[in-house]
């Protein structure tokens, strides 16, 4: 009787094990991912760094970002960064020589992974732009190595919904929640300014390229 009540806990453990094994680690509850692409682009003065101005139809008009989006299905995050990059300037992957992913930032939004590209074209007259873009912008890459953005702290304070039951908790209303701190960066001497997310995501990538270098 043990050592069927034995092996019948093995084969339990096995079973989970390969359970464990067939499905990676991923965020617990609702949680979104997206990939945005960092092109650039050389011109003769030097290379230059591909942005977009928002258009009124989408949230954040006239912010400035990175083609990009939220990833579809069963897609990699660089077959995202791809699509949403062909979707919203016309630019195809042939068009494009991938360089490796940069550092991600997480956000409220969820995850979001930056994909570095080279465009190959000598000149930006074929790009197409859709709905969600009003303009394409263009920075050189060397503003950014020589210039660090203003930093800002935000906080947050955690709200709950309606009838939440603060007398389950063991301080009730006291409880000491955490609050949501977070560094905003903006380069405001740009015009227009680049700040947010896209700042963040920026700084990190000419991190990542100057210590590098290093």
């Amino acid at each position: 009787m043990n050592q069927k009540r034995g092996s019948l806990k093995l084969s339990v453990e096995e079973e989970w094990k390969g359970i464990l094994e067939a499905h990676p680690p991923k965020p617990v509850g609702d949680h979104r991912e997206y990939a945005v692409a960092i092109i650039l682009w050389e011109r003769e003065d030097g290379y230059q760094i591909l942005f977009e101005q928002r258009s009124d139809t989408v949230s954040q008009p006239k912010d400035i970002s990175f083609p990009g989006g939220r990833r579809d299905g069963e897609e990699s995050l660089l077959e995202c960064a791809y699509r949403e990059t062909f979707e919203e300037l016309g630019i195809p992957r042939e068009d494009l020589d991938y360089l490796g992913p940069s550092d991600f930032a997480v956000e409220s939004i969820g995850a979001v992974y930056p994909f570095v590209f080279y465009y190959r074209k000598k000149d930006l007259s074929g790009l197409s732009i859709n709905g969600e873009v009003a303009e394409v912008l263009t920075m050189d890459l060397s503003y950014f190595l020589e210039n660090a953005p203003t930093s800002y702290e935000s906080r947050s304070d955690i709200k709950f919904s309606e009838g939440f039951p603060y007398e389950r908790l063991p301080m009730g209303r006291e409880y000491p929640f955490y609050t949501v701190n977070k560094t905003v960066y903006m380069y405001e001497d740009l015009e227009p300014v680049l700040w947010g997310l896209t700042a963040k995501l920026l700084l990190g990538f000419i991190n990542k390229i100057r210590d590098g270098k290093e």
